[in-house]
């Protein structure tokens, strides 16, 4: 056969529904045009997806094409080989990230926690914390953080930023 030179990769893929056209489109180029062929055969197909049920989904909607299912990105780049290109896709993606919200008060930048009582939830402020206060200012930068009215909303995700720096080094090699 020949010879794998790039991984098309989409996380979070829903009902598979885009990774199906992309896919169905390809083979049908591929029956009269040599580079999507060429393209079709050197190139591995791998959806990562978290949720079992949507992966059931995906299975079955793209049950013609030879594609591996991987559970995060981590086990993706474990089992690609070191030389293969990636070619990554998503829509929505971030959406997905825990996030942590700050509220801009009186006496500066407190986090929001949601609060559960006789399984009611609702939003509470914590403490005011001078490390996490400073830490939202730096992220703002002064200017920012002067005209943030009080009640402003500031959201931050360790999680997509730790999986954004591991996607562009992956990509960079």
């Amino acid at each position: 056969g020949a010879k794998t030179t790039s991984s098309l990769v989409e996380m979070g893929s829903g009902k598979g529904t885009l990774f199906f056209d992309i896919l169905s489109t390809i083979k049908k180029l591929a029956a009269s045009n040599q580079v999507a062929a060429e393209f079709l055969a050197a190139t591995e197909f791998h959806i990562i997806e978290i949720n079992e049920e949507l992966s059931k989904i995906q299975q079955e909607k793209l049950s013609e094409f030879r594609i591996s299912w991987h559970k995060n990105f981590n086990e993706f780049l474990q089992k690609k080989s070191v030389e293969r290109k990636i070619i990554f896709l998503s829509n929505e993606l971030f959406d997905c990230f825990p996030i942590d919200q700050y509220i801009k008060t009186d006496i500066g930048w407190c986090e929001r926690m949601i609060e559960e009582k006789s399984g009611k939830f609702s939003f509470k402020l914590a403490e005011f914390d001078l490390a996490k206060n400073n830490f939202v200012e730096e992220l703002l930068g002064y200017e920012r953080d002067v005209k943030a009215p009080f009640g402003a909303v500031f959201e931050y995700s360790q999680a997509s930023r730790d999986f954004m720096q591991q996607l562009c080094e992956s990509l960079k090699n």
